[in-house]
């Protein structure tokens, strides 16, 4: 019996019996096992690489030195692949020989199924030996497995580097943190671009405008762009950075505008102004980075004619406007077209005199609502001229917003006298349309007709010839003008007489000083009209009161006031209103101010007339109110010593307890600190008296109280509270005093302005205010200590939101809250561009500029 091993005289190895599935799988098993291991050395000498990278060692050398490193990675890692290419050839007879070992048996089954007879013309007996021999190795066949492959990496690295590899990869990944990317791609810079010690940093923030008041937005760079499309207000500013001498490359779709200026030293920058939704691409050392930004649009305000323009009782022009804007109106006035022309007056000369301005009173943060305003055109040439306006307001942008044309009347100085009432028309007629300058000056010669009948006063005929004389010689518009302020002189004399200096110095005291607050002066030029107001008004003042001693109606006026029960304006008052019109302009509230100098003008004008109000309840709740204010303030000054006082006694305890475990001391300090306790005992017998005052004091006021209306809402409760609080003080428990006095001071300030408001209501019945007191709106805010002009203990503070609007309003001037926040941005910016800095301080910066990270 002969036979050899050449399978393929029986048609190979799957006809000869060994099913090719087995034999597949002993090929790939054995192929894993051999590849693996040089694979594994690839996947080191990769991860060396990226350790050596992330730890910053192609920062430290030449470009030479990194050309020549990346490429021994590159052979060592091909040569590795090389091998795992190699080793995965696997031939048949190695195949069969793992089925034959991973069967188990004694003999070599699959071997022995993939031979054959050596001679093909082997006798029968043979023939029948060798189907027999393969009878039974098909029947052992089915016993044929592979086993998982088994590398055995352990027997070939003994020492486990490929562990300590993966360890250092992932120590570096962590200490590269977000300089991977750029410290991987340094081992391909070759031109010696980045031979600097650190990556170059790339920094970028958006500056909103001011006027949207959104606060500065940072993005992180670092890591990665924003994900998501970033929703900024429309004009913002985009700015990028980096520093190291390294370069941006930008690339900008849709609506941004690169911005030309001037850039930090060591610093590569650009600005862009957003106008639009807009895409912007950055790249730096191979990083890209991709910003998506959808603008917020900035809408133009809308204004309307809330109700039909009116005169008010004084003569005024009062003007209730509509608007509405996304971001806050920044301005608004009444635009004044023109005057109405009569269809035959064609060819019309525009007027002497310009339109009047008319700014509408914006309050702070002008969103949406209704405004009211109110014009004094007594003395303009257009007073009394029908003429056609629009509403106008404009925002922080530039944007405008108008209203329908609408048509008005300008009301203009009432006068009572006929001649004076004529010099005035003629004047507005001559004003308004210079064309018509032959009629006026007919109507100044009918005037001059009859003078013993209608100008028994030599003066106002001589003025007449004067008017018409110069205005038959006017050869221009400057010489008109002054004919026209000649007749209106003519008026204002015939009407009230000639005016006193002192009245005109403080005319153009108020004029001046309303002017400043309009332009936003600074805090010293409005302190400087503020005194020359003051000055005004003294001498204004003293003026009426010595008019007042030599009108032979004196006594008797007096007399009247007397049974009336009337009180008269004093000083006190005219200083309180001064004081507090101040204060109003030094926190930046120049709308309530402007309404400010309008009580106070209403007040001079009613004074000049004589006209007073007759309201004695009002009055005597006038006096409750200054009382109740005055009270409230010894009471706020009472609480402030008082809690002075009881850190005082704490800290003379504190020093007692020191000394105590030092040691008994002397008998001369002994004898001091008996001194200073004394003192302290008669200090807080003196803060007893005076709460005690203060009680008995609002004990008398709430009896007079219920004789006008009843006792005001919480003032009851703070003559309780005052009562605990003398006890307090009386154990020198200064903490409960303090409570106790703080809730005093609550009540006190919630009886003041149910008082203002019952003021308030009953000056509805007599008029706007009392002549004698300060206005019942003046009074309201006075008694308001609790309003958000006041902190808790009642002290004022300036008003955050009035403040920021006129800050706004001044152009964005340097030392708003705004700017002030931009400069300090700025300055850690710039630090933390300064690489040659500690790391710890420039992680500090980082979380200052976002403390999100």
């Amino acid at each position: 019996m002969a036979y050899g091993s050449d399978p393929v005289s029986e048609g190979g190895p799957q006809s000869a019996g060994v099913p090719a599935r087995l034999l597949r799988r002993a090929r790939l098993t054995l192929a894993f096992e051999r590849a693996w291991p040089p694979f594994v050395g690839a996947l080191v000498v990769l991860a060396v690489f990226l350790t050596a990278s992330w730890a910053g060692l192609w920062l430290a050398l030449p470009g030479w030195a990194r050309a020549a490193g990346v490429i021994l990675f590159a052979a060592a890692t091909l040569g590795c692949l090389a091998l795992a290419v190699r080793a995965a050839r696997v031939p048949d007879r190695d195949a069969l020989a793992r089925l034959d070992e991973d069967a188990g048996l004694p003999h070599r089954i699959a071997t022995d199924l993939s031979d054959g007879l050596a001679s093909p013309d082997a006798d029968p007996v043979t023939r029948k030996l060798w189907a027999a021999h393969r009878r039974r190795l098909e029947a052992l066949a089915s016993r044929l497995r592979v086993s998982p492959p088994s590398p055995r990496l352990d027997a070939k690295d003994g020492y486990a580097l490929r562990f300590g590899a993966v360890l250092a990869l992932a120590v570096a990944a962590v200490a590269a943190g977000p300089e991977r990317e750029a410290r991987l791609f340094a081992a391909f810079e070759w031109d010696g671009r980045a031979d600097s010690a650190a990556p170059p940093r790339l920094d970028g923030w958006i500056n909103p405008p001011l006027y949207t008041r959104v606060p500065p937005i940072i993005l992180d760079l670092q890591t990665g762009a924003p994900d998501r499309a970033l929703r900024v207000p429309v004009r913002s500013e985009i700015v990028v950075r980096t520093t190291g001498g390294d370069t941006i490359e930008t690339r900008v779709t849709g609506g941004l505008e690169k911005n030309v200026g001037p850039t930090p030293s060591a610093a590569a920058e650009h600005r862009f102004t957003l106008t639009g939704d807009a895409t912007l691409g950055l790249q730096i050392r191979r990083r890209n980075r991709t910003i998506t930004l959808a603008a917020i649009p900035d809408l133009p305000p809308s204004v309307r004619l809330a109700q039909p323009p009116s005169v008010d009782a004084k003569g005024m022009l009062e003007v209730v406007a509509g608007f509405e804007d996304d971001y806050g109106v920044a301005t608004g006035e009444v635009a004044i077209l023109g005057p109405v022309r009569d269809d035959a007056a064609g060819g019309a000369k525009a007027p002497l005199v310009p339109a009047p301005t008319l700014a509408l009173s914006l309050g702070a943060d002008a969103r949406a609502g209704e405004v009211r305003s109110v014009f004094d055109l007594k003395d303009h040439a257009w007073g009394g001229a029908e003429v056609e306006a629009q509403l106008l307001v404009r925002d922080d942008a530039g944007q405008e917003g108008r209203s329908a044309v609408f048509r008005m009347t300008l009301p203009g100085r009432p006068f009572t006298e006929p001649l004076a009432r004529a010099l005035i028309e003629q004047r507005r007629d001559l004003v308004m349309d210079p064309g018509r300058r032959g009629k006026v000056l007919e109507a100044l010669h009918a005037l001059m007709i009859e003078p013993a009948r209608f100008t028994p006063d030599p003066t106002v005929y001589l003025g007449l010839r004067k008017a018409s004389r110069d205005l038959r010689r006017a050869k221009d518009d400057p010489a008109l003008l002054e004919v026209a302020d000649w007749l209106h002189a003519m008026a204002l004399a015939i009407e009230q007489g000639s005016t006193t200096d002192a009245e005109k110095a403080l005319q153009a005291a108020e004029r001046a000083l309303r002017e400043a607050m309009d332009r936003g002066a600074t805090p010293e030029e409005l302190k400087r009209l503020m005194d020359e107001l003051r000055d005004a008004m003294d001498r204004y003042m003293r003026e009426l009161a010595e008019k007042m001693m030599r009108d032979p109606n004196r006594q008797e006026a007096e007399q009247d006031r007397d049974r009336s029960g009337e009180r008269m304006l004093t000083q006190r008052d005219l200083d309180a209103m001064m004081n507090r019109l101040e204060r109003m302009m030094r926190d930046g509230r120049m709308a309530e101010a402007q309404q400010m100098l309008d009580q106070l003008r209403n007040l001079m004008r009613d004074l000049k007339n004589a006209r007073p109000m007759r309201d004695p309840m009002g009055r005597e709740m006038q006096q409750a109110l200054d009382e109740l204010d005055e009270m409230t303030r010894d009471q706020q000054a009472l609480r402030d010593e008082t809690f002075r006082e009881g850190q005082r006694r704490r800290e003379e305890q504190r020093r007692n307890r020191q000394q105590g475990q030092q040691g008994r001391q002397g008998e001369q300090g002994r004898q001091g600190e008996n001194g200073d306790r004394q003192a302290q005992d008669g200090q807080g017998g003196g803060l007893a008296e005076r709460q005690q005052d203060l009680r008995r004091r609002l004990e008398e006021m709430r009896r007079r109280m219920q004789g006008m209306g009843g006792e005001p809402e919480g003032l009851g409760e703070a003559e309780g509270e005052m009562g605990r609080a003398e006890g307090a003080i009386g154990r020198n428990a200064e903490g409960e005093a303090v409570d106790a006095q703080g809730r005093a001071l609550d009540n006190l300030r919630r009886g003041a302005r149910e008082m203002a408001r019952r003021m308030q209501e009953r000056g509805n019945q007599f008029g706007e205010g009392e002549p004698g007191g300060e206005p019942n709106g003046e009074a309201q805010g006075r008694a308001d200590n609790g309003s958000p002009d006041r902190d808790p203990l009642g002290r004022e503070v300036p008003s955050r939101e009035a403040g920021d609007r006129a800050r706004l309003q001044e152009g964005g001037k340097k030392g708003t809250l705004e700017l002030r926040a931009r400069e300090v941005l700025e300055e850690l910016r710039r630090r933390l561009g300064e690489t040659e800095r500690p790391q710890g301080e420039l992680d500090y910066l980082q979380r200052l500029i976002d403390p999100r990270r």
